[in-house]
């Protein structure tokens, strides 16, 4: 009988713009998330919510203030490691990011994916995002996403 795997820790932290040693973290585990794929992102002035497992990180969310000045959250990534993805890590993590951004006076978040990502809208879904159209897209060509953080 196999043991059990550890349990994930989350926890949430104050946007890094200045805090090298954490966009360090967060920029390696992007490449491992999405190998190819390199996004500056994490870069800007989100909030960053990150799973551990064993110390390691593991799975991250993304999220800052939309553009237009708005109570809206804008989540601007998710990634979770191949070996943890389909087990509700992203899920969780987005449930955290919702919390996070409703005690720092956001009323609702969006976020969009590509039509070619049928994994990512069903995350999204399964975490409580709606499909939505916006007045002002925030991709040409996404599928936008919305949630009330009620």
């Amino acid at each position: 009988m196999s043991a059990a795997p550890a349990s994930i820790v989350i926890s949430a932290h104050q946007p890094f713009a200045l805090d090298h040693a954490r966009q360090s973290e967060v920029a390696q585990l992007d490449w491992k998330c999405f190998p190819g794929d390199f996004s500056e992102g994490w870069r800007c002035d989100n909030h960053v919510i990150l799973a551990r497992r064993l110390g390691k990180p593991v799975g991250y969310v993304l999220f800052r203030a939309a553009e237009d000045g708005s109570n809206v959250a804008f989540l601007t990534r998710v990634g979770c490691l191949p070996d943890e993805r389909g087990q509700g890590l992203a899920r969780k993590l987005i449930a955290r990011s919702f919390r996070e951004a409703k005690a720092r006076g956001f009323r609702a978040m969006v976020t969009y994916c590509f039509t070619n990502n049928p994994a990512s809208a069903n995350a999204l879904i399964a975490a409580g995002f709606r499909i939505c159209s916006l007045p002002k897209p925030l991709c040409e060509g996404a599928i936008h996403f919305t949630r009330t953080l009620g």
